[in-house]
């Protein structure tokens, strides 16, 4: 080994090619790493984002929801039978818990950062809801297959609401102090 690197130095070896190459090798280095760490600090931002303007406060309503059920309801009005509660007070009132509280929720949803399978959820329940209303004061034949189909999408709804939120807090390193099987959810 010594006898290679005094043959190196005594042939008026250019050793600025070497330094020059190293130095090459770190700049790419480090051009790689601050791209790689750009783009976890924007995956990072676009999940605090679609935590905070989607799935929290949709998971938000259907805790109170799932209170409300724990509260008020019979063992009969289960989350498979009625998975999104429309309570009604008095003469037609929305109640606190209602679908169209639901609705309104869809509405400030920033659809750009909600996955695909949801959009795909919330334009169907969304024709679904103004489906059954019509078809109820019609009394038309198809408004139980309509309704049951409703139910369907709300369960998938919701399974995918309580789903994105945990995979986003799992995503950011949030630990739950609350299991989500605190709600009955999918029983």
């Amino acid at each position: 080994m010594n006898t290679i690197l005094v043959e190196l130095v005594s042939r008026d070896f250019d050793w600025n090619i070497i330094i020059n190459l190293i130095g090459a090798c770190g700049v790419v280095l480090g051009a790689i790493s601050g791209a790689y760490l750009y783009r976890r600090q924007k995956d990072t931002e676009w999940t605090e984002k679609s935590l905070h303007s989607v799935y929290a406060p949709l998971y938000m309503l259907l805790c109170s929801q799932e209170a409300f059920r724990d509260l008020l309801l019979k063992d009969e009005d289960n989350f498979k039978k009625v998975p999104i509660i429309s309570w009604v007070e008095g003469k037609g009132n929305e109640g606190v818990i209602h679908r169209n509280k639901f609705i309104e929720a869809f509405d400030k949803t920033n659809y750009g950062l909600a996955s695909n399978k949801l959009l795909m959820l919330i334009g169907e329940y969304r024709v679904l809801v103004k489906l059954e209303g019509t078809l109820e004061k019609e009394k038309h034949p198809s408004f139980s297959k309509v309704t049951k189909r409703k139910v369907e999408v709300e369960i998938e709804l919701v399974r995918e609401i309580v789903q994105e939120y945990e995979r986003l807090r799992r995503k950011l390193k949030i630990e739950n102090d609350t299991s989500v099987k605190k709600f009955n959810f999918f029983e």
